[in-house]
């Protein structure tokens, strides 16, 4: 089997003596440039090479609220099609970095369901049932039957919906920080945010939703805990007057949501994780939900809390791609014990 450092280095050679006259160049001049092309053109060539497309969009409306998804055709077929929902203050956009590993199993639905991305504003009143319901009008337009589900944070109550309501279409659920209500102690600070969005005062708004979603105590024990935390507090500081709503209103729907007695009786294998200093949707929450489910598999991420999948980026996309492809979760380096729910 061929090294892939050798061929990439091959690569970088060819690509060079494409553009640049090599015989006029000295040999530690093209030693620094093959060492910066390595750094720019990532190890695993395969990743990128694959993912050439631009992703296709599209535009639909749901009982009068228009909304978006991307679609990013495979060459690989190893599972089925896996649809993306987000968080709060994400959009299709946040996980382009994450469809270049889940092209490479099969076609990626990413989706700006309505109250998120693009999409038009969703008022509060509408249920996580109505966003489950546009999910499946998504699916029957894009003539796709069965699909795996990725879930983060707020997508993860419209995935259980999805998964309970429309059985037959969810081959495996995958929930990212999850937690069946909001506490007790959180609902006070998602209100009180809203007082403070109200008054303008965004840098007060971002330290408060920072607050929420990042565990501020483990600073020291979290991987990549300052860069996350940079990231976070532009994108919420810099959210615009349609994002301003949105953030209310998926809100508030979250704060009203109640599961239904028989939400979590669904068939399909779930696979539920978080990070391990998780303080929001912590990890005893996500543990409770997998334990009510017939077919659940419950681990966490070392060194994250609820933005694992930022801070631990690799991990959880190996983690993902391990449970879609029926491999072992243990020989996963990174995450904690794998706990197996079952009601067989």
């Amino acid at each position: 089997m061929n090294n892939p450092v050798n061929l990439r280095t091959i690569l970088l050679l060819k690509i060079l003596s494409n553009n640049i006259n090599i015989k006029y160049v000295s040999l530690n001049t093209l030693f620094y440039l093959i060492l910066i092309l390595k750094i720019l053109i990532p190890m695993d060539n395969s990743v990128r090479l694959s993912h050439t497309k631009v992703p296709e969009e599209y535009q639909f409306n749901f009982e009068g609220f228009n909304y978006y998804c991307t679609i990013q055709k495979s060459e690989f077929k190893k599972c089925n099609p896996i649809v993306v929902l987000g968080g709060a203050f994400q959009n299709m956009q946040s996980w382009s970095k994450h469809l270049e590993y889940y092209v490479q199993l099969a076609d990626v639905v990413l989706v700006d369901l309505p109250g998120t991305g693009k999409s038009d504003i969703l008022p509060h009143e509408y249920s996580i049932e109505f966003l489950a319901s546009t999910l499946h009008h998504l699916l029957l337009k894009l003539k796709i039957d069965k699909i795996e589900m990725v879930c983060a944070s707020y997508g993860t109550p419209i995935g259980i919906i999805f998964a309970s309501t429309f059985r037959e279409m969810v081959s495996k659920l995958i929930l990212i920080g999850t937690m069946k209500a909001f506490p007790p102690h959180r609902r006070k600070q998602v209100e009180y945010s809203f007082e403070t969005l109200s008054s303008n005062n965004m840098s007060t708004f971002s330290n408060d939703i920072l607050e929420i979603l990042m565990n501020r105590d483990r600073i020291d024990s979290i991987r990549r805990y300052a860069a996350v935390h940079k990231v976070l507090s532009k994108i919420v500081k810099n959210t615009n007057q349609d994002g301003k709503c949105k953030y209310v209103e998926n809100s508030k729907r979250l704060l009203n949501y109640t599961p239904g007695e028989n939400i979590f009786s669904f068939d399909a294998p779930t696979l539920i994780f978080t990070g391990e200093h998780d303080s929001f949707t912590r990890p005893e929450f996500c543990r409770e939900i997998a334990s009510t489910l017939k077919n659940a598999t419950f681990t966490t991420i070392q060194e994250s809390d609820h933005l694992c999948s930022n801070e631990q980026f690799a991990i959880t996309n190996k983690l993902i791609a391990a449970f879609l492809l029926n491999n072992d979760l243990n020989a996963i380096e990174g995450i904690n014990k794998v706990e197996i729910f079952s009601s067989n």
